[in-house]
């Protein structure tokens, strides 16, 4: 009953996934294989690679602002994708959900490779959330509606891509977003603890 009312909507998962998965064309497809691949999880090297970037030039040009928002960036981005990626692999052991194409088999369109386990949550839609957020207090408007873009285009595409229902997609949001606070405070904390032993 519970996983009926949480994760199925009471049939409305599925019907949703369906809508969304059944849109398909010579310019959508494409689209949402290059969001899926945009919002992949073992991206985050990129960032980090840009983050460390942003420090040097910082240091390089005398620009100590940017360079010390660089370095706690950078900080924050790999506490919190240690977090995201513990919380999303805990989800997909512990509930280990059915993929789409297991449930739904030939009514759903699979666009790349084809995947039947541990649906939930999805590490795409965490990673595009978390991406959304480390950079959310630092954009100014046109960032954040690129942010928020790119965030509901990651969401949307593993659902046309046949990977994962919209529950899936709502799970990953939440904990890419839970992630940053959570590590913020986790090194805030420990920043604490440093200064009280010192």
């Amino acid at each position: 009953m519970l996983k009926e009312t949480l994760y199925d909507w009471f049939g409305l998962n599925q019907t949703l996934f369906l809508l969304i998965n059944g849109v398909h064309n010579a310019f959508v497809d494409p689209l949402m294989l290059v969001g899926t691949a945009l919002a992949d999880y073992r991206n985050m090297p990129v960032i980090l690679l840009f983050l460390a970037l942003m420090a040097w030039w910082g240091h390089r040009y005398a620009r100590p602002d940017t360079m010390q928002q660089g370095l706690r960036l950078l900080v924050l981005a790999v506490a919190s994708y240690g977090v995201a990626v513990v919380l999303t692999a805990t989800g997909k052991y512990l509930f280990d959900f059915p993929r789409p194409l297991a449930v739904l088999a030939d009514h759903v369109v699979v666009l790349g490779q084809e995947k039947i386990v541990r649906s939930f949550p999805s590490g795409h839609a965490m990673f595009s959330m978390l991406v959304a957020a480390l950079f959310w207090r630092g954009a100014n408007l046109p960032g954040r509606i690129a942010l928020a873009l790119f965030v509901l285009w990651a969401g949307v595409s593993r659902m046309v891509v046949g990977a994962h229902f919209p529950a899936d997609v709502l799970a990953g949001y939440a904990v890419g977003l839970a992630s940053v606070p959570v590590a913020r405070l986790a090194l805030a904390r420990s920043a604490e603890l440093l200064r009280q032993r010192a």
